[in-house]
């Protein structure tokens, strides 16, 4: 539950307001930050407050684990951080 549902879900909604540092991979190519450190402890202690039954051992390297799976199969154009909650018409046209 925790890894497929909580961790995506909290992510897409808190990534819009924390900045990340952009970094050079082998200092060639320049990345953006994924995933902001204050991010991933704040995610932690979420979850550990919130689900102390589910989540009491979990650690940071755990829920960047997750983040990682997650932002390797999310689409880009994904709905984040209060745009989550806005109403948006249906596609299908039957």
């Amino acid at each position: 539950m925790l890894t497929q549902r909580a961790i995506p879900a909290l992510y897409d909604y808190l990534r819009p307001f924390y900045a990340a540092r952009a970094y050079r991979k082998n200092l060639s190519i320049r990345t953006r930050g994924d995933y902001p450190s204050r991010l991933l402890d704040d995610m932690t202690d979420i979850l550990r407050t919130e689900l102390p039954h589910l989540a009491s051992e979990l650690t940071v390297a755990r829920v960047k684990a997750a983040v990682q799976r997650y932002v390797r199969r999310a689409k880009r154009t994904r709905p984040m951080g209060t745009d989550l909650f806005r109403l948006r018409p249906r596609s299908n046209s039957a």
